[in-house]
């Protein structure tokens, strides 16, 4: 029926009205969107629940701090070990730990760990319980146990942590304690370990816990010793030792037999008439029982919950304030914030438990390991935390004072001998020169860098040698042939050594060392011998390989791969690493046939999946078709990666203690390092502005126009309001600050061809 035209303006003022009130609403949602600040958006559980083994810590940490307290669940029997994080999803938790590393393909720690119980049980595997209404963030965590009604609560300090267990009424609410708790021995047994020393004591008039463990298992090199105390803010009613499933009464301490399978502990018992709550605070040290008792009580001195997550909460915001990003997506900002809270949680800064006390220079441990790190998390910690940097690089100059050399990984203060390929600490000290990080001694730096130039660089340890394919030592190879003979890791070390060769090499030349410049620029083009030219696959012919000892090229077939420590290519195949060597893209380029045929044929390998982009040795790899002349390509991976590969609950493969993060966060805001120098790729931002506070007095802003999902090309860019023709820029360019502006398209362009 026809309206009147009274009724037709009635129903216009009400559409109108819906309409003003509903777009209001909006504007009071994206009000509310954009005043949450950055702590907000971290979701600890990304990298947590997932099924690919990204290995991420959900337990809370503060940045760069030495305890990590977090959920512990046991070895699933299906697949005989659990994860390398301490900790599956879905599975019964069996009490909380108080050490770990974050996001890495081979774990350590899960050491003291604490259960509380209704009732007692001690022996592995009997106090399990499932758990639900779990609540994560960077400086506080909560889960509640359904076997026992108790409510855990952890909030942490830099070296202590503060816990608050929540208990229905009870005479039997008990606090267990397992000094003898290891990941490799009893959650991801795949690692094993020996434990050489292992007591605790508890001390009722005090109430206070003491456990010592000196054990071997997981990464570290040789075995380390961990203290741990703790201290309880009510009385014991009842209290004592056990060993598995044995409780020995009001006695004080106890120490581990001999054998490989047997764990220790205290337990102490509380009579609540009606819910209660009982606060401990827990400290760590490498050092010694004493260090930890002087951490927890300087950082923890009352017993004030909510004050200590306070302070948490304060530190994280103040982290995390160093880049602002803009979009619309949710997604992107929760997935962006906690891929940079990754980034601030290793290394572990242990200055205040150094072994050597008389020394004041800052102590970094957990480097796990440059191999993964030096590409991305080290360049992004170069622009948001120059103090970080400064505090690394003088802990590194330390380390090498002391100890006459710096390996790849140092865990638990002991450096590993064994290294996963070149000496890549040469590629982050090449960077902090190159991009001029104040109040560093550069000639002391270069010190460092001549001797792995001059007196590593070897070739590998003969244990990594075919005896039936030995023809010579593999003594000095590298330096005497500029290659290494086929053995374990010999292709991907050699690259990896040219590229050290490199980045010394331009130190040198900065610092006008030109004798040695010349002498390393030219080592590191020795990359070309293990350039098979006759080599092919998938119609491509000429691929990186391996020579034997005799020179004569091993025929490699370019997709074999087996993983880490099998073959000539660590962690990737020859389809990977002839793309890998990135200080030389010119001669890789040429040795492809030209520009075209080089973006032809990388186009061709991600098409088919031939690229592993879920690992370090192709992280820079898309980038390099802006070398090649097609940086629309460049901008069309790099989005395909991003929206593919990375999603609201994990990251392709192991995390790598912020290496994938950080990946992840240099290709959101659209720029990336090319690790060892001082230049970036540009690529399409995945959001409209960024604002980084380069911890200099300097801000780089990057604001992109045309934003959209499928914008995800370069149309034109100005940095600093100059029309800008090039795919890439050096960090001269922003050093004192700058403005990238970039128009997008969802067509490719002609921008810089």
């Amino acid at each position: 029926m026809k309206k009147s035209g009274i009724q037709q303006n009635y129903s216009v003022d009400i559409h109108n009205t819906v309409c003003i009130v509903f777009i209001m609403l909006l504007c009071v949602q994206n009000l509310f969107a954009s005043m949450k600040n950055q702590l907000e958006y971290v979701k600890t559980g990304i990298g947590v629940y997932d099924n690919r083994y990204n290995n991420c810590v959900i337990g809370p940490m503060m940045p760069f701090g030495s305890i990590n307290p977090s959920p512990q669940t046991p070895k699933d029997i299906k697949f005989r070990w659990g994860g390398h994080d301490g900790y599956d999803p879905g599975m019964p938790v069996s009490g909380f730990g108080q050490l770990h590393v974050s996001g890495t393909g081979w774990g350590s720690y899960g050491h003291f760990l604490i259960s509380p119980q209704n009732g007692i049980s001690t022996a592995v595997g009997s106090h399990n319980s499932a758990e639900t209404n779990q609540f994560a963030k960077p400086y506080y965590f909560k889960t509640s146990l359904i076997r026992y009604g108790i409510t855990t609560e952890i909030t942490p300090r830099y070296y202590s942590a503060m816990y608050r267990f929540s208990f229905p009424a009870s005479d039997s609410a008990y606090i267990v304690f397992d000094a003898s708790q290891t990941l490799g021995l009893d959650i991801a047994s795949q690692i094993g370990g020996t434990i050489y020393e292992n007591s605790a004591t508890i001390d009722a008039q005090q109430r206070l816990i003491r456990g010592k463990i000196k054990v071997r298992s997981g990464w570290p090199e040789g075995a380390y010793t961990v203290y741990f105390v703790a201290k309880f803010n009510k009385p014991f009613i009842d209290w004592g030792v056990w060993k598995d499933d044995v409780i020995f009464f009001r006695k004080s301490f106890v120490n581990r037999e001999d054998t490989q399978h047997q764990h220790i502990g205290t337990y102490c018992r509380f009579k609540f008439e009606k819910s209660d709550a009982i606060l401990m605070k827990a400290a760590i040290s490498f050092v010694s029982f004493d260090n930890a008792e002087r951490l927890m009580t300087q950082e923890i001195p009352h017993w004030d919950f909510n004050d200590i997550m306070a302070q948490g909460q304060s530190d994280w915001n103040r982290k995390l304030k160093a880049i602002q990003i803009e979009c619309t997506s949710e997604e992107t900002k929760s997935m962006f914030y906690t891929s940079m809270y990754r980034v601030f949680t290793m290394a572990r800064n242990r200055t205040e438990d150094k072994p050597y006390r008389k020394s004041k220079i800052p102590y970094w441990d957990d480097n796990y390991a440059f191999w993964d790190t030096w590409r991305t998390a080290y360049p992004m910690l170069l622009f948001i935390d120059r103090k970080a940097m400064r505090d690394n690089v003088a802990a590194l100059l330390e380390r090498f004072e002391r100890n006459g050399f710096v390996r790849d990984g140092f865990i638990a203060g002991r450096d590993k001998m064994e290294e996963q390929g070149g000496n890549n600490v040469d590629n982050i000290l090449t960077e902090v020169v190159l991009k001029g990080l104040e109040d560093i001694d550069y000639e002391e730096v270069y010190q460092l860098l001549k001797h792995n130039a001059d007196n590593e660089r070897n070739g590998l340890p003969d244990k990594f040698w075919k005896s039936d394919t030995l023809s010579m030592k593999n003594n000095k190879s590298y330096k005497k042939l500029g290659w290494i003979p086929e053995c374990v890791m010999s292709t991907s070390t050699t690259i990896e050594y040219a590229y050290n060769d490199f980045c010394v090499a331009q130190v040198a030349r900065k610092l006008g060392k030109s004798e040695d410049y010349s002498k390393y620029i030219k080592r590191s083009r020795g990359w070309q011998y293990l350039w098979n030219k006759t080599l092919s696959d998938k119609g491509f012919t000429g691929f990186i390989d391996a020579r034997k000892a005799d020179g004569s090229f091993a025929g490699i077939h370019p997709v074999k791969s087996a993983g880490s420590w099998k073959t000539p290519f660590y962690e990737g195949d020859a389809w990977t690493y002839s793309f890998a060597a990135s200080h030389d893209f010119e001669k890789l380029i040429e040795l492809m046939g030209g520009k075209e045929k080089y973006a032809e044929r990388l186009d061709f390998a991600f098409r088919n999946k031939l690229i592993d982009i879920t690992n370090e040795p192709a992280f820079l790899i898309a980038r390099s078709f802006s070398d090649a002349g097609r940086p629309d390509l460049t901008s069309f991976w790099t989005h395909f990666i991003l929206n593919n590969y990375f999603n609201k609950l994990s990251y392709p493969g192991n995390e790598d203690t912020g290496a994938m993060a950080s990946w992840y966060m240099f290709s959101v805001i659209g720029i990336f390092p090319k690790a060892g120098t001082d230049m970036y790729y540009l690529n399409a931002p995945k959001v409209s502005k960024t604002i980084m506070d380069m911890g200099n007095s300097k801000k780089l802003s990057i604001l992109a126009t045309n934003t959209s999902e499928n914008a995800v090309y370069i149309q034109s860019c100005r940095i600093n309001g100059k029309i800008w023709t090039k795919p890439f820029f050096n960090h001269a360019d922003i050093a004192n600050g700058a403005v990238i502006e970039m128009k997008l398209s969802e067509s490719p362009t002609n921008w810089c061809k």
